[in-house]
């Protein structure tokens, strides 16, 4: 394994913070944490770093359990020992959006239930026994996703979140859990503000060698659905209450879902055609799962299910699905049909350079800050003109900025746009992505019906409107 680890690094930032405050008042210099970690080695700090931090208080108390059975000894950290910490330590507004439960969260929980109900008639949760108080019930999600690990192998992520968070920053001060009142909006919000560590709890993680083989990973996905519903069926007593979480889904990307829930495949190239298998097996699907009888994934199988649609537990995570997703591969290709438009050079590592400087420009002027710096075929995702490109950026959050960037060319090239169709369809879509996305990114939890699509469509319009005149 490479020194330069995590641990490693804080060790070694720890080491340069005291010398460069050596002979100094800074408080750095009698820190027992910071002294503690500069005497270690980089070569063994992930065993030597974590006994200062829980020596300090500085760690959950919160133990590793491992599994037993097919994951014998496979490490999480239980929900239920989450919630019973939070609890205990009046640590409940990580999953009400800053509130409490005597303080507004009982009812904005009660609240929750119904309008869900209203949606979502078929959840099972709803023919539970009516003594269930469901203004002691936390609406959560699982979640997984895949990281890039050692030797860009897949390191898969197991957590879970609340369904109920402190909004985003564009609806928002930037400051959630404050222990002080904020200027918030009344409704219920998202749960997109905040350090991920302090919004979406983990449960275990996994390298490529324990998830490729999928039935360690159904595995997993079982085991993660058992403790779930442990936090439903147990629960953990709170002012005399029991306190409960609901699962109310799956989020992931796509693929991961597919993965899940062991869906049949479709093609998804048929752009040929208005009706393509998948489309023509949605109507089918509503009803019918599309998953073979008797293997249900365990994490649905442990929890309560949409009876009328079984497959609406596996939820489509957008915000991901689009910065990460195909958004990136629409940016992609956008950029390359732009090479030869917007982008002088003779060949393509001459546009590539002309791309380069303009994107420099462009973030040196708006003042933005990317993880993307430079453009290349690999970035592109387009080693050559047979390759449809598709987005490699690592940092999903760049894909926005990215949009906005193809939109100023777009306006800068304005004079182009009359005599090139493609260019004027490049404008309109991302004009209407991002007035769509924009109004997701400011929304309240709860959407009334037709709102995002009268956003997409709006900013269409005001494309084509301008075109017109």
């Amino acid at each position: 394994m490479p020194a330069e680890v995590p641990c490693a690094r804080v060790v070694s930032f720890a080491k340069k913070t005291l010398e460069d405050a050596a002979g100094s008042s800074s408080a750095v210099v009698s820190c027992p944490v910071v002294k503690g970690l500069s005497k270690l080695s980089t070569k063994d700090a992930e065993e030597r770093l974590h006994p200062i931090l829980v020596q300090n208080g500085l760690s959950l108390p919160i133990e590793l359990t491992p599994l037993s059975g097919d994951l014998d000894g496979f490490p999480r950290l239980k929900p239920l020992n989450f919630l019973q910490y939070m609890a205990s330590e009046g640590k409940l507004n990580r999953l009400l959006g800053g509130r409490q439960i005597n303080t507004g969260g009982r009812d904005m929980l009660e609240e929750f239930w119904q309008r869900y109900e209203v949606v979502h008639p078929d959840f099972s949760f709803f023919l539970e026994d009516n003594k269930v108080d469901k203004g002691m019930c936390i609406p959560v999600f699982a979640h997984a996703d895949g990281g890039r690990g050692y030797k860009k192998s897949e390191f898969m992520v197991f957590n879970w979140s609340s369904a109920i968070g402190s909004g985003t920053g564009k609806a928002n001060r930037k400051d959630n859990f404050s222990s002080r009142p904020l200027k918030r909006r009344k409704g219920m919000q998202v749960n997109l503000l905040g350090h991920t560590f302090g919004t979406h709890f983990m449960w275990g993680a996994a390298p490529a060698m324990w998830h490729k083989d999928d039935s360690h990973f159904q595995s997993m996905m079982t085991a993660l659905g058992e403790d779930l519903k442990e936090c439903f069926d147990t629960g953990v007593l709170y002012q005399g209450q029991r306190l409960r979480l609901v699962c109310i889904g799956l989020k992931a990307d796509l693929k991961l879902q597919a993965r899940a829930a062991g869906s049949i495949d479709f093609p998804f190239e048929e752009v040929h055609t208005e009706s393509p298998a998948w489309f023509k097996a949605m109507g089918q699907f509503a009803a019918t799962p599309p998953w073979k009888d008797g293997e249900v994934n365990g994490i649905l199988a442990n929890s309560f299910s949409y009876m009328a649609q079984p497959a609406k537990f596996y939820l489509a995570d957008l915000f991901h699905v689009y910065l990460a997703g195909f958004g990136q591969d629409h940016a992609a290709s956008c950029l390359v049909y732009m090479l030869g438009v917007t982008f002088d050079g003779s060949s393509v590592d001459t546009q590539l350079e002309s791309l380069n400087a303009a994107w420099k420009l462009w973030r040196k002027f708006n003042k933005v800050s990317t993880h993307t710096y430079t453009w290349t075929r690999n970035m592109l995702g387009f080693p050559n003109a047979t390759t449809f490109p598709s987005g490699t950026w690592s940092k999903a959050s760049d894909t926005a900025k990215i949009m906005e960037f193809i939109l100023y060319m777009c306006d800068v090239y304005s004079d182009k746009i009359a005599g090139d169709r493609i260019l004027y369809y490049i404008q309109v879509a991302g004009t209407a992505l991002g007035t769509c996305m924009k109004g997701l990114y400011d929304a309240d939890l709860w959407i009334e019906p037709g709102r995002v699509l009268q956003r997409y469509l709006a900013g269409a319009a005001d494309v084509w409107a301008r075109e017109a005149h």
